[in-house]
């Protein structure tokens, strides 16, 4: 049985996977609540705890930037990669 701190590195390099990726698409950033439903998917053993907790540590990744997108006529908070490529 992994730990609660391996468990959330997994998660976080997850999303920080996902968010490189994305950085050579168009657009190049992902919704936040997107992220969230797809990692609940993959790893169904994190909670709302486990969530907030990977938010404040992604939020405070300087390699990401969080932001607010108009998507469809709504705002949305989005995650995206800025890291230059050598920094991956």
């Amino acid at each position: 049985m992994s730990s609660h701190r391996e468990k959330i590195q997994r998660v976080q390099g997850a999303i920080r996977d996902k968010l490189k990726q994305q950085s050579n698409q168009q657009p190049s950033f992902l919704v936040v609540a997107h992220v969230k439903k797809a990692m609940l998917e993959v790893f169904p053993d994190v909670t709302e705890d486990d969530w907030k907790e990977l938010e404040t540590t992604i939020r405070n990744d300087s390699r990401i930037q969080e932001s607010h997108q108009e998507l469809k006529g709504e705002t949305k908070k989005v995650w995206e990669w800025t890291a230059p490529a050598i920094l991956d």
